[in-house]
C-alpha cells in the first residue's frame, strides 16, 4: 500500500509539471520572440531588427512601442489643457486621442512620454504572463502549432507597438478564468474586469455574454449593475465618449486588418462595381455566415458540451471579442492576438472523431493562415478572408450555442421550448 500511495503521488507530481510545461508553451515561444528581438535592438542592430520584421510583415517604427505612447501623451498634454481629441503634440506623431477619456484620468500623475519604454515593457510583461493562463494543449502537433501562433505577426507587431490590446487580451484572460470560480469574489473580480476593460477600450463590454451561463436572477443583477456602472461613466464624460467614438477607425481608414466589409469591398474594388453592389455583397455573406453558424451550431453541441469549464470560458472570450471587433470596426493587425484565446481550445475539439473535429481542425487551419498571411501578401488575400469569415462563423456558432442553452432564455421560454444546458454553469 505504501508502494502504491508513492507511486500514484509521483504520477500525479509527474502529471502537475507537464501541465505546466504544456502552459508556458505560448510564453516561452512568444517571450523568446520578443526577447531577441530586443536584444537586436538594444545591441544597436537596429537594421538587422527592422529587416526581420518588414520580411515577417510588421511595419516596424523607429523607436518601439509607439503605441504605448499615444495614451501617456494624451495624458500629459490633458494636463495642460489641450483638447487631445482634436490636437496632441505631445504625441510624436501628432496623434488625435482615439480612447476611452478614462485614460485621460492618468493626468494626475506626473506622466510623460518619457515613461513609454516602461508602460510598453509592462503591457508586454503583462500579456505574456497572461499566456500562462490559457489552458493546456495536449500533443506535439498540438504544441507546434501554439508556438507557431504566439510567434506570428499579429504579435510581434503588437509587441512591437506596445499596444493597448496587450492589456485587453490580457484582461480577458483573467476575467474567462475568473468567471469560472465558485466563489463569490471569483466571479465579482471578473466582472469588474469586464467593466474596466469596456471603460478603457469599448469593445470588452462584449465579454458581458459570461452572464449567460449565470442563474437567472444572478445574470439579471449583472447586467443591471454593469448598464448601471458603465452608463453613468458614459454620462460623467459624454462629449468625450462621442468624440472618442466618432474616431474609431472606419473600412478605408486602416489598410489591412480584419474587419465584414474586407472582403466585400475589397472584391468590388478590384471589379471596378460600384458602391450598391458592394453593400449587397456584404449582405450576402452576413447572411450566409449567420446560416452556415446556426447549422455549425448544431454540430458543434455534443462536443462543446464536453468541454471542461475552463476551455469553454475562453473559447467563449475568444468569440465574443472576435466576433465584436469583426463586425464593429476595421481592426490593425495586432488584434489577431485575441485569435490566442481559442486556438487551445478548438486544439482539444479536433481531436473529436466526429463532424465537430472536422470543423474545429478546420478552424484551427484557419487561425493559423490569418495570422501567417501579412509575410505573403496579397497572394493569399483572398483566402485570408475567406478563412476570416469561416472563424467568425464557428465563433457565432459557439456564442449561439451559449445563448440558446443559457439559464435566463430557458426561464423566459415556455417549458415545451426548453432545452436542458449542458453550457451553461447554471447551479443551485
Amino acid at each position: 500500500m505504501p508502494g502504491r500511495t508513492d507511486n500514484t503521488m509521483l504520477s500525479s507530481k509527474s502529471n502537475m509539471v507537464s501541465e505546466i510545461g504544456r502552459r508556458a508553451i505560448p510564453l516561452a515561444a512568444a517571450g523568446a520572440a520578443f526577447a531577441g528581438f530586443a536584444a537586436l535592438w538594444l545591441l544597436g542592430l537596429r537594421g538587422v531588427y527592422r529587416t526581420l520584421l518588414f520580411h515577417l510583415g510588421v511595419p516596424a517604427f523607429r523607436f518601439p512601442f509607439l503605441d504605448a505612447e499615444e495614451p501617456l501623451a494624451a495624458a500629459e498634454c490633458h494636463r495642460a489643457g489641450i483638447d487631445v481629441y482634436r490636437i496632441d503634440p505631445c504625441d510624436y506623431l501628432g496623434r488625435i486621442h482615439v480612447y476611452s477619456p478614462l485614460w485621460l484620468r492618468a493626468d494626475v500623475l506626473p506622466v510623460t512620454t518619457a515613461w513609454t519604454p516602461w508602460a510598453g515593457l509592462a503591457f508586454i510583461g503583462v500579456f505574456l504572463l497572461s499566456l500562462l493562463m490559457l489552458p493546456p494543449v495536449r500533443g506535439r502537433g498540438a504544441a507546434l502549432l501554439m508556438a507557431v501562433a504566439a510567434t506570428s505577426p499579429p504579435v510581434l507587431y503588437a509587441m512591437e507597438r506596445g499596444n493597448i490590446d496587450l492589456l485587453v487580451f490580457a484582461m480577458a484572460a483573467a476575467t474567462a478564468s475568473l468567471c469560472i470560480g465558485k466563489s463569490r469574489g471569483s466571479l465579482a473580480g471578473g466582472y469588474m474586469l469586464v467593466l474596466l476593460s469596456a471603460a478603457l477600450k469599448y469593445y470588452p463590454v462584449a465579454l458581458l455574454v459570461f452572464a449567460l451561463r449565470e442563474r437567472p436572477m444572478r445574470c439579471v443583477i449583472i447586467i443591471a449593475v454593469s448598464v448601471a456602472v458603465l452608463g453613468t461613466a458614459v454620462l460623467l464624460d459624454l462629449h468625450e465618449v462621442v468624440h472618442a467614438l466618432s474616431l474609431i477607425p472606419r473600412p478605408g481608414m486602416l489598410k489591412g486588418g480584419f474587419g465584414a466589409r474586407n472582403l466585400g469591398f475589397g472584391l468590388t474594388a478590384l471589379s471596378h462595381w460600384s458602391r450598391g453592389a458592394s453593400v449587397m455583397l456584404l449582405v450576402g455573406l452576413v447572411l450566409t455566415i449567420v446560416s452556415v453558424a446556426v447549422i455549425c451550431a448544431g454540430r458543434l453541441q455534443p462536443a462543446l458540451a464536453e468541454l471542461p469549464d475552463r476551455d469553454m470560458a475562453f473559447l467563449l472570450a475568444g468569440a465574443a471579442l472576435i466576433v465584436t471587433c469583426f463586425f464593429a470596426a476595421q481592426n490593425a493587425m495586432y488584434r489577431d492576438i485575441h485569435l490566442l484565446l481559442l486556438l487551445p481550445c478548438l486544439l482539444r475539439l479536433s481531436n473529436h472523431r466526429t463532424e465537430a473535429g472536422k470543423l474545429a481542425a478546420l478552424t484551427v487551419g484557419a487561425v493559423i493562415l490569418v495570422m501567417w498571411a501579412k509575410p505573403f501578401g496579397p497572394f493569399v488575400w483572398v483566402l485570408k478572408e475567406l478563412a476570416w469569415w469561416w472563424i467568425v462563423a464557428i465563433a457565432l456558432a459557439v456564442l449561439w450555442n451559449v445563448v440558446e442553452q443559457s439559464g435566463i432564455l430557458q426561464h423566459l421560454l415556455p417549458s415545451r421550448f426548453r432545452r436542458q444546458s449542458a453550457l451553461s454553469r447554471v447551479s443551485s
